[in-house]
């Protein structure tokens, strides 16, 4: 028989309510959370785990997106106007 190197494996536990939800060496799953229904995206990779929760595509996600584009634009639009203002060519 031969020896099979048996890698050391990393657990991934829900970050909502401490759940154990797989132990595993690599990894890259969507999964829900078996005791409190959360959606779980797990990532294993060179020994480092990450668990967040998944919140693709919903209505809240769409409106915190436009939100924040919105505000990003608004910044963007008063740079700009700052820096014209400094260099005395204001449109």
């Amino acid at each position: 028989m031969s020896e099979l190197k048996r890698e050391k494996k990393y657990c991934a536990c829900c970050p909502c309510c401490g759940n154990l939800l797989q132990k595993s060496v690599v990894a890259n799953t969507e999964l829900r959370c078996s005791k409190c229904s959360s959606e779980l995206v797990v990532l294993v990779e060179n020994g480092i785990v990450t668990v967040f929760e998944s919140r693709r595509d919903t209505e809240e996600t769409r409106e915190k997106f436009k939100r924040r584009s919105a505000a990003y634009a608004n910044e963007i639009a008063l740079m700009c106007k700052s820096k014209k203002a400094a260099a005395g060519c204001e449109s």
